[in-house]
């Protein structure tokens, strides 16, 4: 089975691999793990809950090294709720929250020393607001 599907902005998620999990009236239910098996490894390269053939509720995607690399809640295959990205070692990388598909509200972004980078909000996909960006040293670069 192909993995799941999430709309992140314009983008579409895709987890490639093998899947396991139970099947209800011929439709993925209940929680799934999705595997990749490269070079004489098998990593798991997502998990989550399936209801009605459709991703829903909290979804992991991961790293090669097994480290999460997203967090995010869906709803009936739809990005809505928090959403989380770490870098390889687990540093955050991204912050914010989806509602209905599109970013809402406050999203911080991080440089990889774990500086904040950037923050601002979001309103129906769209930035709005003042948005403030940092140098990785922690000096406000713009506001």
């Amino acid at each position: 089975m192909k993995g799941p599907r999430f709309q992140h902005g314009d983008q579409q998620i895709v987890v490639l691999g093998l899947g396991s999990g139970s099947l209800a009236g011929g439709q993925p239910s209940g929680t799934w793990v999705f595997v990749l098996q490269a070079f004489g490894q098998t990593t798991v390269a997502a998990k989550g809950e399936y209801r009605g053939g459709q991703p829903h509720g909290r979804w992991e995607t991961h790293w090669n090294n097994g480290a999460i690399h997203r967090v995010c809640h869906v709803e009936r295959g739809v990005l809505h709720g928090a959403y989380e990205e770490r870098h390889h070692g687990g540093e955050l990388v991204l912050r914010g929250e989806y509602a209905a598909g599109n970013r809402q509200g406050i999203w911080v972004r991080h440089h990889p020393n774990g500086q904040r980078a950037e923050e601002g909000a979001y309103e129906s996909n769209e930035r709005c607001g003042t948005w403030r960006e940092w140098h990785d040293n922690g000096q406000l670069k713009r506001e």
